[in-house]
């Protein structure tokens, strides 16, 4: 499974909108705005799920001098310029290893957690929350 998203969006220059690009205006029950459809919203869900994987992850090792050994999300990097789907990303890991918990462990772990999953036969919905948007279900 892929997960992708874009996070540009559209000059904010006034003269060029028929309404304030930053106000956030509700019409016709429709918001309005400069990023009002952007994929912000699901980026940011896209990279709490990768950082839930990883911090729910009940395996990582701790020491009673040191604590837990921690893993953070640091920077994510992907494309090259607006308006152009990137080819790939690339998430980088701050991994604070603990005694008994070399780097190679931490890699090693952070493997097994980003292999494929088993497929399930789950079934998900989504119910209509905008007359102008048609439910979906797959």
């Amino acid at each position: 499974m892929t997960l992708t998203g874009h996070l540009d969006t559209v000059p904010a220059d006034a003269s060029g909108w028929s309404f304030d690009p930053l106000s956030g205006d509700i019409r016709d029950d429709r918001l309005l705005g400069r990023g009002s459809s952007d994929m912000k919203a699901g980026v940011a869900c896209i990279l709490a799920a990768a950082a839930t994987r990883i911090h729910d992850h009940d395996g990582w090792p701790g020491s009673d001098t040191h604590g837990a050994a921690t893993v953070n999300v640091g920077t994510f990097h992907a494309g090259v310029q607006p308006n152009l789907v990137p080819d790939h990303a690339e998430l980088m890991l701050d991994i604070r290893t603990v005694p008994d918990f070399a780097s190679r462990d931490a890699v090693a772990a952070i493997r097994r957690l980003a292999a494929p999953r088993r497929r399930t036969s789950r079934r998900f919905s989504t119910s209509r929350a905008s007359p102008r948007i048609p439910a979906t279900s797959w």
